[in-house]
């Protein structure tokens, strides 16, 4: 399975629920509190069909992959190396 396949498969929102991360799992188009800083109000947003997101309040974004790497807290090439893995299991 090639990364892009990968990254079809498995959204942010469907990652927020497998990763079981804190609060809601927002919807693949949504404005939400960050789920890596303590946020007082709702400043993460999560667009392109839930394949995006990117934190106002710090300025980070990108794919799913990135946020598997945040959430995480580990390195983008391990976390390719889980998150194509991952995707591959679902099928």
């Amino acid at each position: 399975m090639t990364i892009q396949e990968a990254k079809e498969r498995i959204r942010i929102p469907d990652l927020w629920r497998i990763l079981n991360i804190t609060g809601k799992a927002p919807a693949p188009v949504e404005v939400v509190r960050s789920p890596f800083r303590d946020d007082t109000r709702e400043s993460f947003s999560i667009f392109a069909d839930g394949k995006m997101f990117k934190d106002h309040g710090t300025g980070e974004g990108g794919d799913a992959i990135s946020f598997y790497a945040m959430a995480r807290g580990i390195e983008n090439r391990e976390a390719v190396k889980e998150f194509v893995a991952m995707a591959s299991q679902s099928i």
